[in-house]
């Protein structure tokens, strides 16, 4: 479904338009995952987006956009490891694992029925990701992921306070938390801002995230890791309810 030669080089030339060097091996397994998703999504509700150049657009160059900052290599150290919180169908973490296939990256989702398809779609494009039906709330307490991640990372799931609280416990000290936003994120800015210091994080970053094609200008909310999480965090969603960061 995403096979054409044209379609191809829109993937590859947008990749570097923003200073991302994909090999013809990686685009292949992209543009492989792609009609993994478009193919499913008639069953399972994966995505709205289903014209091939607005698929490659804004959910294949979106979730790689964060490997074209200057600071990826920073935030995501060769052979380091990433966290992708709520995945969904596999963004931005498949494309970001297809990319770095030296890093070590966890996938999990609430929904088992993503999760499931995100595990098989891995298994059967040789993607090497560790995938888990779950919780960030229950995660984010076990000490196999506490605390263990170089980057967190989170596209269309919450604000960004709410983000906080579920992302920063899994980034260990220095690592760094990058929440995927659209245009006009202004508003989550302070109950983000308090939620982060609260976890061990630094005052949200906003960073521009520009797409190569149409014109859409994406941010990054960035918040730095700078002491631990304290053991009360996470919260169980009945105690979030009833006392939000805003």
């Amino acid at each position: 479904m995403l096979s054409s030669p044209a379609l191809h080089a829109r993937l590859q030339n947008g990749a570097r338009a923003m200073g991302i060097d994909l090999s013809d091996d990686a685009v292949r397994a992209m543009l492989a995952y792609g009609s993994r998703v478009l193919d499913v999504n008639q069953s399972l509700n994966l995505t709205r987006i289903v014209e091939p150049e607005a698929f490659i657009d804004r959910h294949l160059l979106d979730s790689l956009s964060l490997l074209a900052r200057p600071e990826a290599d920073a935030w995501l150290p060769m052979g380091g490891s990433l966290a992708d919180i709520g995945t969904g169908a596999g963004f931005p973490g498949i494309p970001l694992a297809i990319a770095r296939p030296d890093a070590r990256v966890f996938l999990f989702d609430a929904l088992r029925k993503k999760i499931d398809f995100v595990r098989e779609t891995c298994a059967s494009l040789r993607i090497v990701a560790e995938c888990a039906h779950g919780r960030a709330e229950d995660f984010g307490v076990l000490p196999a992921h506490r605390e263990r991640y170089d980057l967190v990372v989170s596209r269309a799931v919450a604000n960004s306070a709410l983000l906080c609280e579920w992302s920063l416990p899994f980034a260990k000290r220095g690592g760094t938390a990058v929440f995927y936003k659209g245009p006009g994120v202004e508003a989550e800015l302070v109950p983000a801002e308090t939620a982060a210091k609260a976890l061990g994080g630094g005052v949200p970053v906003r960073l521009p995230a520009p797409l190569p094609h149409d014109g859409l200008q994406h941010e990054f909310i960035v918040i730095a890791k700078l002491h631990h999480t304290p053991a009360s965090f996470p919260r169980k969603p009945a105690q979030v309810q009833k006392k939000p960061w805003a």
